[in-house]
């Protein structure tokens, strides 16, 4: 939860998504709201992945994923902005070395997991999934 929360956290701050944000998916700024204070919650760890949580990586692997190596591919490549498609529309930006940074750690994070961690997550982040691996 905290690698999405770190990254939606902003966008629930900043005045045009913070909107959106509200407006299309008033449970997930609900849920940034809570996830800021978590103190005083104790239980259990729940079995298995929810349903909510494999949607989100999901996302991840349609959405964010592809911006990542578009923006590393840019970088590479000498280029001050990037652009491509997401979810049907078109997005452009300027590079950033950060996001690189976090495309390269999630593909080291991703070579330290067995063949069967990897697999089980790849079912559901989807296409991207392919992203994670190095090289890709």
């Amino acid at each position: 939860d905290l690698g999405f929360y770190g990254q939606l956290k902003v966008m629930s701050v900043d005045p045009t998504p913070m909107l959106w944000l509200r407006k299309e998916t008033p449970y997930l700024y609900r849920w940034l709201d809570h996830a800021d204070d978590a103190s005083g919650i104790d239980g259990d760890w729940a079995e298995g992945i929810a349903p909510i949580v494999e949607n989100l990586l999901r996302i991840a692997g349609d959405t964010y994923l592809p911006f990542l190596k578009a923006n590393a591919d840019a970088l590479e490549g000498g280029l001050d902005t990037f652009s491509l498609e997401i979810e049907g529309r078109p997005y452009e930006q300027g590079v950033f070395k950060y996001q690189a940074k976090c495309l390269q750690s999630l593909r080291s994070d991703w070579s330290d997991l067995s063949a069967d961690d990897q697999d089980a997550l790849s079912s559901m982040i989807g296409p991207g999934s392919r992203i994670l691996m190095a090289g890709s």
